[in-house]
C-alpha cells in the first residue's frame, strides 16, 4: 500500500480514535493496513491528524531546537518525532494514537530531569511534549491557581506575587511545574506547608483511554492520591490546581565559608534542624560547591526571632557575608536563586539518599564525598560537583500522598557531577552509580539510612519507587490497573515505573 493510502486509512481510523471511548482492540483490527509499534509511523499519523504545525519530524527545521530543548545535553535524544499539542483535546488524540499504535513514548515538560530518557527519548519513540499548554488562572476566590504544564516557575510567580499570593513551588525559577510537583517538590515553604506534591488542589489528567478526568480529595480520589508521589504511571497530567497562600515578606541573608570549616558548618546545620526548625517559618539551604559552604538563612515574615539562627550566626569560624540581612519579596528572594540554572549546558548527573539527623555523620560523609571526586578531578577536564544536604521537618510525613516518608528529622542529600565532553558520558554514569553505591553503604553501617529517595534528585536506576514501601506500591498498582487497564503507560513508556517493581 502506497503511503498515501495508508495515511487515508489512518486518518480514517483515527477519527474513531479521536472522537470516541477507547477501543482496546484498534490496533488488532487494522493490522495488516497500520504498522504498530513502528515509530515513524506513528509519527506520520498523528501529522496526518494534528498537523506539522503540532508534529516535528526529522526533515522540519525546527527539530534540532525541539531536540536540544532539554537542560542537559546527556537528554538531547533524537525522537522520530516531537509532538507539541496546543490543547487538551490534542494530548487525548495524541495519546489515543500512541496508545492504539503500541509505540513508545516519553513526556517533556521543563525539561530539566537529568536521566536519558525520562523526559527525552531516542528515534525509538515520540516525545511528547507539553509547552505550549501554558495556562495560568486564579479562581474566582484565589484560593487557588490553575497551572498548565508548559508554564515555569519564574512565570508562575511573577504572575501571583504581584497580587499578595504565593504558591508552594520550586526554589529555581528555570524548572519546569510538572516534573516538580509529581516529583514531590522543595520549596523555601516546605516547612511551613510541607512538600508542594500536598498543596495540589486536583490534578487534570488525560488518562490512556484518552479520557480527561479531574481528581481532587473529592472524586477520583484514588487516583489524586497516587499522583501525589507516583509520577506518571497513571496518566498525562494537563493541568495542576495549586493552593495559594498570602505573600508575606521575606527576610535573607547568605554567608560563604572556608572548605576546612565545612564540617563545622554541617553539624550547625544539623543543630538549626533540631532547634531552630522548630519555627516553621525558618528555613536553611546549603550546597557545597565543590568544597566550599554556602549558605542562606530565610525567614516567612519579615526579621527571624532572635535565637532561629543561632546554629550560625554563633559559629567562630571565618566567613564572607554575600549578601547582607535583606527584607524582600518573594520575586526577590527567587532572582538569587536562578544561578543555580545559568550555564554553557554542561552535561549534568546527580543521585540522592536520605538520613535521619546526626551532624558528626554529616561532616563525616561529605569529606566520603570528596574523596570520591579527587580521582575524577585528576582525570576529566571541566569537571565539578556539589553537595547538597537538604534538611526536612518530620511534619513532611503524611498519610494522603504515597511517599512513605518516616515521621522524623531527616535529611535529603544531592550530590551533582558536571562535565563538558561528549566522551565522557558513559563514564560520568558509571561513577555516579559507584558513588551512590558508596554513600549509602556507609551510611547504613552508621546506622542512619532511611529508605526514602526523593525522586526530583534521584538518579534513573534508583529505585524510587520501591522506597515508598510495600503498602504504597500496592496502592499504586491496583490505581494504575484501574485507570490504565491496558498498561499503555507501563508496556510503553519509560522513567520510573511500577511495571519495574
Amino acid at each position: 500500500m502506497r503511503t498515501s493510502s495508508l495515511l487515508a486509512v489512518a486518518a480514517a481510523s483515527i477519527q474513531h480514535v479521536y472522537t470516541a471511548a477507547y477501543d482496546a482492540e484498534i490496533a488488532s483490527a487494522l493490522q495488516g493496513r497500520l504498522r504498530i509499534k513502528d515509530a515513524g509511523f506513528t509519527c506520520s499519523v498523528l501529522e496526518a491528524v494534528l498537523g506539522s504545525e503540532v508534529v516535528v519530524t526529522f526533515e522540519d527545521s525546527k527539530y534540532t531546537a525541539q531536540e536540544q530543548a532539554n537542560y542537559s545535553p546527556t537528554c538531547w535524544l533524537s525522537a522520530a518525532c516531537f509532538v507539541s499539542p496546543e490543547d487538551i483535546d490534542q494530548v487525548s488524540a495524541a495519546v489515543r494514537i500512541i496508545g492504539a499504535l503500541q509505540t513508545t513514548f516519553s513526556i517533556r515538560s521543563g525539561g530539566k530531569n537529568l536521566n536519558p530518557g525520562f523526559a527525552s527519548i531516542d528515534e525509538s519513540g515520540v516525545l511528547l511534549s507539553l509547552a505550549k499548554l501554558t495556562r495560568l488562572e486564579l479562581a474566582e476566590d484565589e484560593g487557588s491557581l490553575n497551572i498548565g504544564p508548559g508554564v515555569l516557575w519564574d512565570e508562575v510567580y511573577d504572575f501571583v506575587v504581584p497580587k499578595g499570593l504565593v504558591v508552594v513551588g520550586s526554589r529555581y525559577n528555570q524548572v519546569g511545574v510538572p516534573g516538580f510537583l509529581l516529583g514531590g517538590g522543595i520549596s523555601f515553604y516546605t516547612n511551613q506547608y510541607g512538600v508542594a506534591i500536598d498543596n495540589i488542589k486536583s490534578f487534570t489528567v488525560v488518562l490512556a483511554s484518552g479520557k480527561v478526568v479531574v481528581a481532587s480529595s473529592f472524586k477520583y480520589c484514588d487516583l489524586y492520591k497516587a499522583l501525589k508521589g507516583g509520577n506518571s504511571n497513571f496518566g498525562v497530567v494537563v493541568n495542576f490546581e495549586l493552593y495559594t497562600y498570602p505573600h508575606e515578606t521575606l527576610h535573607w541573608q547568605t554567608r560563604g565559608y572556608n572548605p576546612e570549616d565545612a564540617g563545622a558548618t554541617l553539624e550547625a546545620y544539623a543543630e538549626f534542624q533540631l532547634t531552630g526548625m522548630s519555627d516553621p517559618l525558618a528555613r536553611v539551604d546549603m550546597n557545597i560547591f565543590g568544597d566550599r559552604p554556602i549558605i542562606i538563612m530565610i525567614y516567612n515574615g519579615g526579621a527571624p526571632p532572635p535565637g532561629t539562627f543561632d546554629a550560625f550566626l554563633n559559629l567562630t569560624v571565618p566567613f564572607e557575608e554575600l549578601v547582607p540581612p535583606t527584607s524582600g519579596t518573594y520575586l526577590e528572594l527567587q532572582a538569587i536563586q536562578a544561578i543555580r540554572f545559568i550555564n554553557e549546558h554542561p552535561h549534568n548527573y546527580g543521585e540522592t539518599f536520605s538520613h535521619t539527623i546526626n551532624g558528626t555523620y554529616m561532616a563525616e560523609i561529605e569529606q566520603v564525598f570528596l574523596e570520591l571526586m579527587v580521582e575524577p578531578s585528576n582525570t576529566y577536564e571541566d569537571f565539578s560537583f556539589l553537595w547538597v544536604p537538604v534538611a526536612m521537618p518530620a511534619s513532611v510525613a503524611r498519610d494522603d500522598n504515597v511517599l512513605g516518608i518516616e515521621p522524623v528529622e531527616q535529611q535529603w542529600h544531592e550530590w551533582m557531577i558536571e562535565w563538558d565532553n561528549d566522551e565522557y558520558n558513559d563514564a560520568m554514569l558509571e561513577l555516579g552509580r559507584n558513588v551512590t553505591a558508596v554513600l549509602t553503604a556507609a551510611t547504613d553501617e552508621a546506622g542512619t539510612l532511611l529508605p526514602y529517595l526523593f525522586m526530583n534528585t534521584a538518579g534513573g536506576s534508583q529505585p524510587v519507587l520501591q522506597s515508598y514501601g510495600e503498602e504504597n506500591v500496592a496502592f499504586m498498582k491496583a490505581v494504575a490497573k484501574k485507570y490504565d487497564p491496558t498498561a499503555v503507560f507501563q508496556r510503553q513508556f519509560g522513567g520510573w515505573l511500577l511495571r519495574d517493581l
